[in-house]
């Protein structure tokens, strides 16, 4: 029993490799069995191994210094079942693991040709098919197939060339031949038109079962994108937390403004963002990092004269330590749609992908809400009772909770589900459930792009919620 790899993707796309080792070491190492080029995409140096185990009788694989996915899951280590999907890093090659049960032979059977052929050019389009198709059939086919079939091909040729020149240019038929041959030629053609219903139904089931595929294809897609933004990207989408007050002149002098008792007027608040782009630009909604904009509780004051001001951002990643915001790099658009950027470092965060699809396209698909509805409050309601009782003793702000809760390992986004039933130029409107604190969240589509930035609900209709469309936040993002 040997392990076998069908490269679906990547540097070495098409190619099917079968290993006489019980241990494959995966990576861009020169000394690995499965020897990537340095620079590729995703993969390590030494990114993983493949071990059979005899004893178990299975092939057991796991991952080294890189990140492996098994049929769209992140994992440290599997048995690998024959047809698993593997994929070696974030946007890494992809293979198909197959197990050998011939040892000694090299040949691969034409029909299994055809299979991992087309199954490459659903990748790499006909150039994929074409180009696994001829290298199967140099390295794994026996070596009557790899002779016989060119010289079937050849020959094939040549009879039919050397028959057209024979009747070309030696045979004259006697003129009852050729009426003969007329009379067929009209019978043919009355059979011809009488089986054309036959041939248009043919036609007919082969489309509606083509479309069938393709549906099922689609929806199988979904599944893995659904998995992917809550195995992978989940990771990038953060809680904000932040504070502002208002500032008063006195004087020559800028103060912050305070109430009959003396205290500073401020207020804090939470919302949601994610990573837009490798160069640390994080997306989220205006009224997040501007949180007075459009606020009527707001108004009154900036009314008196009072200028509200930002005190601090705080931005807060799974399973990561607080990252303070600097208000200088945040940008927001001159118009009134609703979204802004912030910049933050992004070691080791990936940035979500945003969609390029004309958002009509969309219209009744499923979409996927994840942010942080009901901000802390939604946190503690997903912690265990020691925690909240601990938190609650200790913490004195929202940002002192987050913070408690984020060493618990307490901050995970939410995720929910629905359909887009409206497609406008500046919003999308949709039915997955969401509340305040999920502002500034991404909204994903069918395929697990961004579709668009979470940014208000219709309290008077729980069954509508707002998106602004994500090209909007795109033309914030640098060149």
């Amino acid at each position: 029993m040997r392990a076998q790899l069908l490269h679906l993707s990547g540097p070495l796309r098409g190619r099917t490799e079968t290993f006489a080792s019980e241990s494959i070491l995966v990576g861009s190492t020169p000394h690995g069995d499965v020897c990537y080029p340095v620079g590729t995409v995703g993969v390590a140096e030494r990114h993983a191994t493949i071990v059979y185990s005899p004893e178990r009788c299975c092939f057991h694989l796991r991952r080294l210094d890189g990140r492996v996915f098994v049929n769209g899951n992140e994992v440290e280590e599997v048995i690998l079942e024959p047809d698993d999907l593997v994929e070696f890093g974030i946007d890494g090659p992809s293979a198909r693991f197959r197990v050998y049960l011939e040892p000694g032979a090299c040949c691969k059977p034409v029909r299994k040709m055809l299979t991992d052929a087309q199954e490459v050019g659903k990748h790499g389009g006909a150039k994929g098919f074409l180009t696994t198709f001829v290298r199967d059939l140099l390295t794994h086919a026996t070596l009557t197939l790899k002779v016989g079939f060119p010289i079937a091909v050849v020959t094939a040729v040549g009879v039919a060339f050397w028959i057209g020149k024979s009747f070309g240019e030696r045979v004259r038929p006697p003129a009852d031949l050729v009426d003969r041959l007329r009379r067929y030629e009209r019978e043919l053609e009355t059979f011809r038109s009488q089986s054309s219903q036959v041939v248009d139904l043919q036609l007919a089931l082969r489309k509606e079962f083509e479309q069938r595929a393709r549906i099922v294809d689609r929806l199988a897609q979904q599944d893995e994108a659904i998995k992917r933004v809550m195995t992978v990207y989940s990771l990038s989408i953060c809680l904000v937390a932040g504070e502002f007050g208002f500032d008063q002149v006195v004087g020559d002098n800028v103060k912050p403004a305070t109430d009959d008792e003396g205290n500073p007027l401020a207020a804090q608040y939470t919302g949601s963002a994610f990573l837009g782009d490798s160069k640390g630009s994080v997306i989220t909604n205006r009224h997040v990092v501007q949180p007075w904009w459009n606020n009527k509780d707001a108004q009154p004051l900036i009314q008196l004269g009072l200028k509200p001001a930002l005190r601090h951002l705080r931005a807060f990643f799974p399973g990561r330590e607080p990252i303070e915001i600097d208000l200088a790099t945040i940008r927001v658009r001159s118009d009134d749609i609703d979204v802004a950027t912030f910049r933050i470092a992004t070691k080791g965060l990936l940035p979500l992908p945003l969609s390029k699809e004309d958002p009509e396209n969309l219209k009744g698909a499923r979409v996927l809400v994840v942010g942080y509805p009901a901000g802390v409050d939604g946190l503690m309601a997903k912690a265990d009772n020691k925690d909240v009782a601990e938190i609650t003793a200790k913490a004195r702000t929202i940002a002192d909770v987050v913070t408690e809760l984020g060493k618990r390992n307490a901050i995970r986004p939410l995720p929910t589900q629905g359909s887009l039933n409206d497609v406008g130029p500046k919003q999308f409107v949709y039915d997955a459930p969401t509340t305040h604190g999920g502002s500034g969240g991404p909204v994903f589509g069918p395929d697990g792009t961004v579709i668009a930035v979470n940014f208000a609900i219709l309290e008077s209709f729980g069954g509508s919620n707002f998106g602004v469309p994500i090209r909007w936040a795109i033309e914030l993002l640098p060149d």
